[in-house]
């Protein structure tokens, strides 16, 4: 607040975050930081290696007691878990 100015921090949210968050509320019963955990991993998810994607899934799905997708092949398996986490958050049909 130096000679009367005040800095403000503005944090950008990614384009479709906040339709996420509230379709993640109205769907499930998951806790607030595992709705947060949730959106995180869904958001990051094209960043990830493949091996880190199915660690982080498999864990996340594991830690609140959901439904793993069968095991398939590498690439298969992604694409189940990723549907799951959708799932989950309401982000597409069950």
């Amino acid at each position: 607040m130096a000679a009367g100015t005040l800095l403000v921090y503005e944090q950008k949210v990614a384009g479709d975050a906040l339709e996420h968050a509230r379709k993640l509320v109205s769907n499930t019963a998951l806790s607030p930081p595992d709705q947060a955990l949730l959106l995180d991993i869904i958001e990051r998810w094209k960043t990830l290696d493949s091996h880190a994607r199915t660690a982080i899934a498999t864990g996340f799905l594991k830690k609140t007691g959901q439904q793993i997708p069968a095991a398939e092949s590498g690439g298969r398996l992604e694409q189940a878990l990723h549907a799951r986490l959708q799932q989950i958050a309401g982000l597409s049909a069950p």
